[in-house]
């Protein structure tokens, strides 16, 4: 007797790559309105990359500048999916990594840590 059975993986397949797809797409774009919902100016981010694409074109400082100049002292802006808050005024930075220190645990550990730290001691 001769059957025929349709097979599954021709339509399986291309339905799970579908899916694999759609919830990556999910993953990493679910947290991109971070900034937007806490009404705070940011660099509008793409999906798995966030908003470092331009890190790639021009020097950090340039960058920096451009945004300050674009969003003010203080914005918002991505590395993957990850919300980053980058501040530029002084005296709120002071307060944050100085008086404040035990409040805001989490922050990037700089290269020249020692620099950064004898400029906010001393003033300099």
């Amino acid at each position: 007797m001769l059957s025929y059975e349709f097979p599954l993986n021709l339509w399986v397949t291309p339905l799970l790559i579908l899916l694999c797809i759609v919830l990556l797409y999910r993953f990493t774009t679910r947290n991109l309105d971070y900034w937007e919902k806490r009404n705070i100016p940011y660099v509008k981010p793409f999906p798995i990359v966030g908003s470092v694409t331009e890190y790639i074109r021009e020097p950090l400082f340039q960058i920096e500048q451009r945004r300050h100049k674009k969003f003010g002292r203080i914005y918002g802006y991505f590395e993957g999916n990850r919300p980053l808050l980058a501040i530029s005024d002084p005296e709120l930075l002071r307060q944050i990594l100085v008086k404040d220190f035990y409040v805001f645990p989490e922050r990037r550990v700089s290269k020249n840590r020692k620099k950064l730290s004898e400029m906010f001691y001393y003033g300099n």
